[in-house]
């Protein structure tokens, strides 16, 4: 880790099958990942309802995201990855991501995927806008 904070890199995120995918802002070494990893497992224990978070190279992956809930996910993964920052002394005060039988299911589901899809890329936007509000003495 460089010192600088990770943050997730929502304009990257994808949705596919109702899987997303969504990349790290930086590459997160290996203590970033155990406590990435560590805290995960936590929040498994403690009933968070999101079995199917992993972290793999570069991010994050969700499988079975129901629609709907993508501000629940967003706001789970961002806790994951401060914690993680947190615990390794790095905060952003610092520097200122099933195939279907039948074609209609299938649609309705790839038509899932891409309003989700966009939604998560949404926060992407969001981040930006926050990043340019700040300036670039703030940013640092």
């Amino acid at each position: 880790m460089t010192g600088e904070p990770l943050a997730i890199d929502w304009s990257s995120a994808a949705v596919e099958d109702g899987t997303l995918t969504v990349a790290l802002t930086g590459r997160a070494g290996r203590r970033w990942r155990a406590r990435a990893e560590a805290v995960l497992v936590q929040l498994r224990h403690a009933g968070s309802g999101w079995e199917g978070v992993a972290l793999e190279r570069g991010g994050f992956v969700v499988h079975d995201v129901p629609e709907g809930r993508e501000d629940e996910v967003r706001h789970f993964l961002e806790a994951v990855a401060m914690e993680a920052n947190t615990a390794l002394g790095v905060t952003a005060d610092q520097r200122a991501g099933a195939e279907d039988d039948d074609a209609h299911e299938g649609d309705a589901a790839d038509d899932a995927d891409a309003r989700m899809t966009g939604a998560f890329q949404a926060f992407g936007d969001e981040q930006s806008a926050d990043s340019a509000e700040k300036g670039p003495a703030q940013q640092r």
